[in-house]
């Protein structure tokens, strides 16, 4: 975090070059999935869930569009908890369909 308010969000390239074996492309990953203040982490309401549905039959997989409507989740986050949900219905529709026949 310290490199962060040192260089700000968006200078990776400083802030990588002071973590030995790791890139841009990492060190901005870990802030933004794990380290930004503003990350919602735990249980997922129902809203939530409805939102990114809705929003991935709007635009698809753009997981960082999707995340403009849930800004305290990361596009990371949002696109796993899409799948997860997803599998989920799937498994619950093949129950059901086990049971009526």
């Amino acid at each position: 975090m310290a490199l962060v308010q040192k260089y700000g969000s968006k200078d990776w390239l400083s802030i990588c070059s002071n973590l030995p074996f790791r890139n841009r492309k990492q060190c901005r990953d870990r802030f933004m999935n794990h380290l930004r203040q503003k990350v919602k982490k735990g249980s997922w309401t129902q809203e939530e869930d409805n939102l990114i549905f809705e929003w991935q039959k709007k635009v698809g997989n753009k997981w960082s569009v999707i995340a403009q409507y849930l800004p305290h989740r990361s596009d990371n986050a949002i696109k796993n908890r899409f799948w997860s949900a997803l599998r989920s219905k799937q498994r619950r529709v093949i129950k059901e369909a086990k049971r009526v026949t």
